[in-house]
């Protein structure tokens, strides 16, 4: 018995140091993987011992019990067999919920994970910079086959074809995860190669994700990382001189903000008189004209929403009955996770989903897990705005993934606390997990 823990134990954390190098990778290989992490770790028996919460329990209560909430909405819905569906695919919520009760095993290295994090983050740059330049050279000779001579791809073609890939917004904030990987992962890079050489290795690799992430061309992408860099200005600062910091990270935002406004080239075609939401322009942001739609009548869903998975069928009864056929066709979705919980869930559901991410910042300790949590918590309600992030694969396997990572920096965390040492912003760098 105590050789078939051991396998499983050593299988599952191979299946989730796999899942963190999928990350930045096509959902279809995450897809599976993360099931197969799931499994093992039922596997395990972790569920059979005497629970031991971590302080990320309640977040993952409240996501558990906005998810039931979800199976609840069926009872109402137009289309149960959507909100199955919809079901189906957040099922790694509710999972989180036993692991923050009953952890993870001691074959888990937050070092080992932080470093495969970082590695599949820098093989991504690579990996879609070749395949859009093979995809652009090979429908240039599809075009004109006597021209077989390779030609540079122009940026523009790789920022509007990536998403076919991976969408560009997920991919960008996997990117970013891996850029917080790598600037926590900086003592450990001066430790075994010198301060000088650590600084430079941590320069670079930060570097070639952010090449990443610009070249998606993800303006919401841009306005998140302005937003990381104001956090980190601030956390990183002693508490006399906050303020100080607080208000060079405020006129820090707003002078790179207006540089993306004035110069990203996906800005230049946003006309901002458009921005009032009672009027529908064929011309404008198509974001824009579906939230216009969207919240005509609330009354038709405010109390309690259409149902789980069933906004996008209410969505297109909107698009229908003012003739946006092009928006039928393309399914388009909300492109707003917290209209597409109003439209699902009504406003209590909203406001339990908006509570479980509040409370990502309240419950955990001080130290990296706080910090991290924070960061990730930053990320998803920024991102939230423009997009689902909840609405794809890779939007849920990166949200689980971040927080397993944030258990792991706790459970090293918890006992120094506990001890009463002082926990520095960086002090958990030298000790690994066993």
């Amino acid at each position: 018995m105590h050789r078939y823990v051991t396998v499983i134990q050593k299988i599952n954390y191979v299946l989730f140091i796999l899942v963190v190098f999928l990350l930045p990778f096509p959902q279809i290989f995450l897809r599976y993987t993360v099931v197969a992490w799931g499994i093992s770790w039922l596997l395990e028996g972790r569920w059979l011992r005497k629970p031991q919460p971590s302080s990320f329990f309640v977040p993952c209560l409240l996501f558990a019990i906005w998810f039931v909430w979800e199976g609840v909405s069926a009872l109402w819905a137009g289309h149960p067999a959507l909100t199955g569906a919809e079901i189906e695919r957040h099922l790694a919520i509710p999972m989180l919920l036993p692991v923050a009760l009953w952890g993870v095993n001691d074959h888990y290295d937050l070092r080992m994970t932080r470093r495969v994090l970082m590695y599949g983050c820098l093989a991504a740059v690579p990996v879609y910079f070749f395949t859009m330049f093979w995809v652009f050279n090979h429908t240039c000779i599809e075009q004109a086959p006597e021209h077989l001579a390779a030609q540079w791809m122009p940026m523009k073609f790789f920022a509007e074809n990536v998403s076919a890939i991976k969408h560009r917004l997920f991919l960008s904030s996997v990117e970013m995860i891996g850029i917080i990987a790598v600037c926590h992962r900086r003592k450990e890079l001066q430790e075994r190669y010198g301060t000088v050489e650590g600084w430079m290795l941590t320069i670079a690799a930060v570097a070639t994700m952010s090449t990443l992430v610009v070249a998606t061309g993800s303006r919401a992408s841009l306005f998140t990382g302005i937003a990381l860099i104001a956090i980190t200005l601030i956390e990183h600062t002693p508490a006399r001189r906050r303020m100080l910091a607080a208000s060079a990270a405020l006129v820090t935002v707003i002078a790179m903000s207006i540089c993306i406004v004035e110069f990203h080239p996906r800005m230049q075609t946003f006309e901002w008189e458009h921005l009032k939401l009672e009027k529908l322009n064929a011309d404008r942001n198509a974001r824009l004209n579906i939230w216009s739609m969207a919240l005509e009548h609330p009354q038709d869903y405010l109390w309690h929403g259409v149902g789980a998975g069933n906004s996008t069928v209410y969505l297109q009864e909107r698009y229908a009955a003012h003739g946006y056929t092009t928006y039928i066709q393309r399914s388009y979705n909300s492109h707003n996770q917290y209209l597409t919980e109003l439209l699902e869930l009504g406003i209590f559901g909203l406001l339990l989903f908006c509570a479980a991410w509040f409370s990502m910042l309240y419950f955990p300790k001080k130290g990296k897990a706080r910090q991290t949590a924070a960061y990730l918590t930053a990320i998803y309600m920024l991102n939230m705005f423009t997009d689902n992030m909840f609405g794809r694969f890779d939007g849920l396997a990166l949200f689980c993934a971040c927080m397993l990572i944030c258990i792991l920096y706790e459970r090293i965390e918890l006992p120094l606390i506990a001890d009463g040492g002082r926990l520095p912003v960086t002090g958990i760098d030298n000790h690994s997990i066993g």
